[in-house]
């Protein structure tokens, strides 16, 4: 073949053999190249395939655990147990929503830690029994919540162990009161990877459990402890013993020993390195994964090497009809293509497909597969790179956004159809959620968050679980302050209807007592003015025993002093006259205090039994004055009967003498009773003055009661108020259970304190 090489066939075939055993040598050498490298490449997207999960799992618990602390910080009685140092009330609030997490969510046994304001402990929901140690010392986290008043998610080694711990500060009306943390372990992270045939195991570093010397005790992994034991199970832990601990944590992946193992770094507040996130799994996926990719290459380079093979020997058929720049001109633009492919060049070198041979046919095939595989290439480079931007702008929380480029690539058409539906889904959930929490905003509770098509016990579905409660939560308070608001303006609204009665059956007392103080005081003058009377009665009778006295002496002298005897007896006829009246008024005013006294009843029987005796001596009085009559007008028809009498006119003065000493005992009886019957009226009149006093005294009472009772009602009606203003469910059912609100109110608490003042205004 090379004896004549002036020959174009044979510089054809020199050149050409030339050409098929360079790119021959260069597919193999690509080869070979391209599977050094595949099993470190494959290893290198698995190791961050791992890693990416480890911190994707990790982020979902920390944002479970901050979210459940802010819930449980909304919880006011729980601060108000805070603000006021009332471990009791904290405790039974803690339980009571534990109880709820346990039965609504797949939070079992949560740990709930509670600080005060000075960073010691208040409560631990796990042990109770401890609290008031001073954490300012080893928990730099709390300190830190303290002073920025923000919240935080930190891994944090404590005396109980490393958890995820959910930081938020408790606030009242601005100032800082203390803290809630929601601890967590991981445990649930390692079932997770245990659900996918993968082993998840947290380990500690000998210089991050220096602050908690009790996890010195815990089996370890290589140089490292393992982070609380019970959270992994053996079969995870014996796997991850298979790697080389050291060269893991060197590189951050491990291959061998049958297993393939990834290390994330684990760091504390202030970003110490403190420990490893640990993932291993059966090195058989790995190692099935670059095998799988090695014949693939394999592949690709024996269908190269045939390629070249069938192209040497089509162009050995046509060898004659080929020239060598033409051939040259092939070459290049296949090299250009290769160059393409292998990314070492950004554009392509288009074939000459002026002629219309077999080689101008080729190169119009290879121009159009050129173009094709460019199309394509730039159709997924375009689509990645939208794919890259929009899933960039998800993660910062725009769900606007979807990757609107297409390819022919059907497998990229596809990933790009998925991640699309899974933007939509998830755009769809967060409206569904600001929806319902508008309608929270705007006070309506009366509607659950319901999402379709989410699977159960997943973070969003513990989510939407959490608002729920949330919900019915707010539910219930607002029916319970309704409630409170419309009985305490139905108690107010009676209050002041009694209130009211009460004013005013006080003010009638006081008005009745007035005019009965009146008439009292009128009566005492009475009977003073009749005791005068009385005092004066005696002196009369002084005189008409001197005057006696004379008329015996002179009783010879009858005749010439009959006139003055008839003056006399006229006088005496007055003064009986006048007995005679103050013994009916005396009469009556007994009889009027006799039926005071009844009414009065047990108060009353004393003013009965000195009525009584008034009475008695007005009757005395009465039948003496007219025993007296009776003797004035037989003195008178005596001295009528003139001197023929006149020795029965000395025994008639002797007669008349001693009616008249009788005269005065009955007067100077009387005397004494009209005063006892005027003290007794003037302490009849000193308790009726008391009895006024305490009865403005109660009115002034009612008075104040009527003004508190005023102001109950202002603070009932702005309860109710403000619970008719939010929507929530019950609201209408404790609309329908209110007492109505009677302005009119008859009932038998009015009537019985009508009944009493009534009593009162009898007795008085």
């Amino acid at each position: 073949m090379f004896k004549n090489m002036e020959k174009i066939d044979t510089k054809l075939k020199v050149v050409l053999l030339g050409l098929s055993s360079v790119t021959i040598v260069v597919a193999l050498a690509f080869g070979l190249y391209t599977n050094s490298n595949i099993e470190e490449n494959r290893l290198e997207l698995r190791h961050n395939m791992i890693a990416n999960l480890i911190k994707e799992k990790l982020s979902k618990k920390e944002d479970v655990g901050i979210t459940n602390a802010v819930g449980f910080t909304a919880n006011e009685a729980l601060v108000h147990a805070i603000e006021t140092d009332n471990r009791d009330e904290a405790i039974r609030v803690l339980k009571k929503i534990a109880a709820q997490y346990t039965e609504n969510t797949n939070f079992k046994g949560i740990k709930v830690h509670l600080h005060t304001k000075d960073t010691r402990s208040f409560v631990r929901s796990w042990k109770l029994d401890k609290y008031g140690d001073d954490l300012s010392s080893f928990r730099n986290s709390l300190l830190e919540v303290k002073n920025s008043g923000k919240s935080k998610t930190v891994y944090e080694l404590g005396k109980a162990g490393m958890f995820i711990r959910g930081i938020v500060p408790i606030k009242k009306e601005g100032q800082f009161i203390g803290s809630l943390e929601f601890m967590q372990g991981v445990g649930s992270v390692s079932r997770d990877f245990f659900k996918i045939k993968k082993h998840y195991v947290m380990v500690l570093s000998e210089e991050g459990v220096q602050t908690a010397k009790e996890v010195m005790n815990n089996p370890k992994i290589g140089n490292y402890y393992i982070s609380n034991p019970k959270w992994f199970a053996k079969e995870t832990v014996e796997m991850v013993k298979k790697a080389d601990i050291g060269k893991l944590v060197a590189q951050g992946y491990f291959y061998g020993n049958g297993v393939f193992a990834v290390a994330v770094p684990l760091k504390d507040l202030n970003g110490k390195l403190v420990g490893y996130h640990f993932v291993a799994e059966d090195g058989t996926a790995i190692r099935d994964i670059i095998s799988k990719a090695k014949d693939i290459s394999y592949t690709y380079i024996s269908l190269l090497v045939i390629s070249v093979i069938v192209f040497i020997v089509v162009l050995s058929i046509f060898l004659k009809r080929i020239i060598t720049s033409r051939l040259k001109e092939f070459e290049k633009g296949l090299i250009g293509f290769f160059d393409y492919l292998n990314g070492k060049s950004d554009k392509t070198i288009q074939l000459d497909t002026s002629s219309s041979d077999e080689i101008g046919k080729m190169s119009r095939i290879v121009n159009e597969n050129i173009n094709i595989s460019k199309r394509t290439i730039e159709q997924d480079k375009a689509l990645i790179n939208e794919a890259e931007d929009v899933i960039s702008k998800v993660k910062r929380g725009s769900y606007s956004q979807q990757i609107t480029s297409s390819t022919s690539n059907s497998s990229l058409e596809e990933l790009k159809n998925n991640v699309n539906d899974m933007i939509k889904a998830t755009k769809e959930n967060f409206v569904s959620i600001n929806n319902i929490l508008e309608k929270y905003r705007n006070y309506d509770y009366r509607e659950d968050l319901k999402i379709e098509g989410i699977d159960e016990n997943t973070s969003l579905d513990s989510f939407v679980q959490a608002i729920n409660a949330l919900r019915e939560a707010i539910n219930e308070m607002l029916i319970e302050n309704k409630r409170s608001g419309v009985m305490l303006n139905t108690s107010a609204q009676t209050l002041l209807n009694n209130v009211y009665i009460l004013s005013s059956s006080s003010n009638e007392a006081a008005a009745s007592l007035e005019e009965t103080a009146a008439s009292l005081e009128e009566m005492t003058s009475n009977i003073s003015q009749n005791t005068q009377n009385v005092i004066k009665m005696a002196g009369y009778t002084n005189e008409l025993t001197s005057s006696t006295k004379e008329g015996h002496d002179l009783a010879n002298q009858t005749t010439l002093s009959m006139d003055d005897i008839n003056e006399q007896v006229r006088s005496i006829s007055e003064a009986i006259g006048v007995i005679d009246q103050i013994a009916f008024q005396t009469n009556i005013l007994s009889l009027n205090a006799a039926v005071e006294a009844a009414t009065a009843g047990e108060a009353g029987k004393g003013f009965a039994v000195v009525a009584q005796e008034v009475r008695n001596l007005a009757s005395r009085s009465a039948e003496a004055a007219n025993e007296i009559k009776v003797l004035v007008e037989n003195a008178t028809n005596k001295a009528n009967e003139g001197k023929a009498t006149a020795d029965k006119m000395i025994n008639g003065f002797g007669l008349l003498s001693e009616n008249i000493s009788k005269t005065i005992e009955l007067i100077n009886d009387v005397e004494t009773a009209s005063k006892e019957q005027q003290t007794g009226i003037e302490q009849i009149n000193s308790a009726i003055n008391q009895l006024d006093k305490q009865t403005q005294q109660n009115a002034s009472v009612a008075s104040d009661v009527q003004n508190i009772a005023n102001t109950t009602s202002a603070i009932a009606s702005k309860v109710v108020e403000s619970a008719d203003k939010k929507e929530f469910i019950g609201k209408d059912e404790v609309d329908r259970r209110k007492r109505p609100i009677d302005t009119n109110y008859n009932g038998p608490e009015k009537r019985d304190i009508e009944k009493r003042i009534k009593d009162i205004s009898v007795a008085v």
